[in-house]
């Protein structure tokens, strides 16, 4: 309130203006107030859609940036209101305004990847898996091991909801290289027990107390840092 008080008072534009109030939007979707969050999202995305182009002057903002940080908020507010489709539309139109600004492919890959949890929660598997695929693709491209080791893991999810343990078990492996090609310990710490539970599942009961071990040995790590921990179990992670 008191930011947008200030823009309106150094006579700002109604772009600056907007993406001010969409801030407000934000910290309300984060308090829990989804509702109103999404509804009054909604109604600036209508309002922003009628202003002019801005001038000038008295404009801090672009105009595609205001519009994606509504869409932003008004998906956050919907994925925590659980309304599946509605998330899924406006992450649609944020993809539109991505590919009317000309993002970049590995731009619009992190924003896809959005459309996967909607997509699974509607019961539709098999679509986010594809979504999944092609943004592999792009991130391998780039190179980028953090969303790659994402991606993995998701998949693996996926693999081990349609009871394919031998695919969860690959997928979930290939998701710890990459984990520990960047290590966080709440990654790894995961990865592990997931792997494990995996192959538990896959009848693999010696690599899977491996994994719950190292998982543990980590997560006790974490509360008493070693720097060679990481290194000590690496040869754990196939």
């Amino acid at each position: 309130t008191e930011m947008l008080a200030l823009s309106r008072a150094a006579g700002l534009g109604p772009w600056t203006l907007a993406g001010d109030e969409c801030a407000q939007l934000a910290i309300l979707d984060e308090m829990g107030r989804h509702g109103e969050a999404l509804e009054q999202s909604l109604a600036l995305l209508s309002r922003v859609e009628s202003l002019d182009l801005p001038s000038r002057t008295g404009e801090l903002v672009s105009p595609w940036s205001v519009r994606e940080k509504v869409l932003n908020t008004a998906y956050a507010a919907a994925v925590g209101l659980r309304e599946w489709e509605a998330a899924l539309q406006l992450n649609k139109w944020l993809g539109m305004s991505h590919e009317q600004r000309g993002a970049a492919a590995h731009e619009h890959a992190r924003l896809r990847l959005n459309d996967c949890t909607p997509l699974v929660e509607l019961g539709r598997p098999d679509e986010a898996e594809a979504v999944l695929v092609e943004c592999q693709r792009v991130f391998e491209r780039h190179d980028d091991i953090q969303l790659l080791g994402a991606v993995l893991v998701t998949r693996a999810e996926l693999a081990d909801d349609r009871d394919d343990p031998d695919a969860a078990v690959e997928l979930a492996k290939a998701a710890l290289r990459y984990q520990y090609a960047r290590p966080r310990i709440s990654d790894l710490v995961i990865g592990h027990r997931r792997l494990g539970d995996y192959l538990a599942g896959a009848g693999n009961g010696r690599d899977a107390v491996a994994h719950q071990l190292a998982a543990t040995l980590l997560t006790k790590a974490s509360t008493r840092p070693d720097g060679n921990t990481i290194v000590q179990l690496a040869d754990l992670r196939d």
